[in-house]
């Protein structure tokens, strides 16, 4: 309740927390697709709780140096993201979204009423089984969004990523882009601020970059917010940003860098509050 989301959002959030922030998103449009979901509630899921994975985030730990205090960095970078969902979902652009359903009906199974929360979960649990589509009908889904992904996004992905690559190591693009940011790192004491500025401007691009390119500093304070802000910042045009603009979620690619500098804007005082606390 406390997100404005169905319970079933959950499903989603672990699928990207053990798979891929990819999988998170096309889970979720599935469930706009088939009615579970409504395009407001969806497009909440797809870029508040998309999170990259687990062992992503462990190699950024290793990155930057900072193995031995990955579980700490880690549940700060969730503490942050839940923050992120609770504000986020109550203030545009998301809450231009409508909250209705694809096809104008609610498709939802019935919820119930009795008993307790582990009896309910089990009678919900055996409905599905007994309703649910057989195993033949689950590959055909599989295999369909498979093939998708390999030969719809994968190239998209590709392209994306060679691309931001080269603006990144051969062009000075992402040092203008961060000028903005460089006061609020040098207000916040983060060492070498223009460098810590574009290492958390060019997550847009890759969560890979931030890690990269501020692996040589010396604070393990700023190299612990870099890991956090690259963990948090969610949407990135390598491979979210691709992914939802091709669901049905009718996400513009104008919403990508709205929903990105609000992200960054709320996460960063958190982030350096968190490195002090952990460091």
């Amino acid at each position: 309740m406390a997100f404005r989301l169905p319970g079933r959002a959950a499903i989603d959030s672990l699928a990207s927390t053990l798979g891929s922030s990819s999988v998170g998103i096309i889970l979720s449009n599935r469930q706009y697709e088939i009615g579970h979901y409504t395009w407001r509630e969806a497009t909440i899921i797809a870029t508040c709780f998309s999170t990259v994975s687990v062992p992503f985030s462990l190699v950024v730990a290793e990155i930057l140096d900072l193995d031995s205090i990955f579980l700490s960095y880690y549940a700060s970078a969730v503490v942050i993201i839940i923050i992120l969902a609770l504000v986020l979902s109550r203030i545009p652009p998301l809450t231009s979204f409508e909250d209705t359903f694809i096809d104008g009906e609610d498709k939802r199974p019935p919820r119930a009423e009795e008993g307790g929360l582990i009896q309910r979960a089990l009678s919900a649990a055996l409905e599905r089984a007994k309703t649910g589509p057989g195993p033949t009908r689950y590959a055909t889904l599989g295999i369909r969004d498979l093939s998708n992904l390999r030969f719809n996004i994968v190239p998209s992905v590709l392209a994306f990523a060679t691309v931001a690559m080269v603006l990144v190591e051969h062009t000075s693009l992402f040092e203008w882009l961060a000028r903005p940011f460089v006061p609020l790192m040098q207000l916040a004491n983060m060492e070498n601020p223009a460098l810590t500025a574009k290492a958390i401007v060019a997550g847009f691009a890759d969560p890979f970059f931030p890690p990269l390119i501020g692996k040589g500093i010396e604070s393990e304070v700023t190299r612990c917010v870099i890991a956090i802000m690259s963990v948090v910042q969610l949407i990135f045009l390598t491979e979210t940003g691709v992914v939802l603009m091709k669901t049905k979620l009718r996400i513009r690619f104008w919403h990508l860098p709205v929903i990105f500098l609000l992200r960054t804007i709320l996460a960063f005082p958190l982030a350096v509050l968190a490195a002090h606390l952990i460091v």
